[in-house]
């Protein structure tokens, strides 16, 4: 029985310590906000580069899971009626967020309201020496 006891206690922590954390989620959509790949893209409407970012809350991501910064000021998350109502171009929207043990993949897309043009962007990740690496990463333009 104390076998059994000490199995079930084992795979309860390896559950916890392999668990997705908010602090991971904050590491891992903080490298994602800041691509190199998406920077040229992070303007308005008169191309001058945008004063604050915004994300589009949804079940991949809430407003209270993770604090990021962009451009020295906060990360706004906020959801769709949000964005539609104040006009906010661009934004991020959050597909895709799994974190497993050591990987992670994320896939999102900055979408603008006044344009079809989206970009998509498919990023693997893994866990080495206690920070989170782009081990893959694809974009494209649609």
């Amino acid at each position: 029985m104390k076998k059994l006891n000490l199995i079930v206690l084992l795979l309860s922590l390896s559950g916890l310590i392999f668990a997705q954390t908010p602090k991971d989620k904050q590491k891992i959509l903080q490298l994602c906000v800041d691509l190199s790949e998406l920077q040229h893209l992070l303007v308005n409407e008169s191309g001058q580069p945008l004063q604050q970012l915004v994300v589009m809350s949804n079940e991949n991501l809430k407003q209270e899971e993770v604090s990021i910064v962009k451009f020295g000021k906060p990360v706004r998350i906020v959801d769709l009626t949000t964005i539609n109502d104040l006009k906010l171009n661009p934004y991020i929207v959050i597909n895709t967020f799994k974190i497993e043990g050591n990987t992670a993949k994320v896939h999102f897309q900055l979408a603008n309201r006044n344009s079809s043009l989206w970009y998509w962007f498919d990023l693997q990740l893994a866990l080495e020496s206690e920070k989170w690496q782009i081990v893959e990463l694809k974009t494209l333009e649609d």
